[in-house]
């Protein structure tokens, strides 16, 4: 299918979803905009904040002071806390990037001069600067690493996993989340470059990717050229992972 980065569409038939509108004429409407502000509200969502105050730690205090997954292994002292989080924000952009434009159909209420890759662009994008600008933080947030890794995994889910393999790749070999958040946002246009019939707005949106992440990640890069960026004490996140059972015998 023509717009499809890896393959057939699961959205293929409907004259919607399948980027030709049809009949359908209808100006950019007011459920669309509804759609926009609730991916945004989705995406702003603390999910570190939340599980940390649960957990009665503040991972804005502690740590990076990033409200991410990282962080909140970090602090934690538990991967599986960490991985929890990157579940969830991952489905923050997930969850509007491939089921907005099938809710903007089932409503009757497609935009005009809008096709259905187009919508989950915009969409997966308005989870992002949610998780980056959340209001209950003070349209502060995460850096927007897992939370566009689920608008990838929506758009191109192949390519989305490759980068998230790569990203874990690169954690474990380089101990520093920033290079591997980076790395992993650099390859997604690399490897969307070699997919056939790649939606424009999907191109577009891969681009702008890894600009953003590197916006994101300034302070870290600036770290990295002084040589002092922390990284991920080794001994540490195997021991957390196994578990301290050996430390008690």
């Amino acid at each position: 299918m023509a717009g499809s980065p890896v393959g057939p569409d699961p959205a293929d038939g409907h004259p919607a979803l399948s980027g030709r509108a049809g009949g359908l004429s209808f100006p950019v409407n007011l459920e669309f905009f509804g759609l926009i502000l609730l991916a945004y509200f989705l995406g702003s969502i603390p999910t570190a904040v939340i599980v940390g105050r649960i957990l009665g730690v503040d991972v804005r205090r502690t740590g990076s002071g990033n409200p991410g997954a990282a962080n909140m292994a970090r602090v934690t002292g538990r991967r599986s806390w960490g991985a929890f989080v990157l579940l969830i924000d991952a489905l923050k952009g997930f969850l509007p990037a491939r089921l907005g434009a099938v809710a903007l159909a089932a409503l009757g209420s497609f935009p005009a001069g809008l096709d259905a890759w187009t919508v989950r662009v915009i969409l997966g994008a308005a989870a992002i600067l949610g998780h980056v600008t959340s209001p209950v933080l003070g349209f502060r947030g995460g850096k927007g690493v897992a939370t566009s890794l689920g608008v990838v995994l929506a758009l191109a889910p192949i390519i989305g996993l490759v980068c998230f393999a790569l990203w874990a790749l690169m954690a474990e070999l380089t101990r520093r989340i920033s290079v591997s958040s980076l790395a992993a946002g650099l390859a997604f246009p690399a490897l969307l470059h070699l997919a056939p019939n790649t939606h424009p707005a999907v191109q577009t949106f891969a681009w702008l990717v890894p600009l953003f992440l590197t916006f994101t990640h300034r302070k870290n890069l600036l770290r990295l050229v002084r040589g002092n960026e922390p990284a991920i004490p080794s001994e540490r996140l195997v021991r957390n992972f196994l578990g301290k059972r050996n430390g008690r015998k």
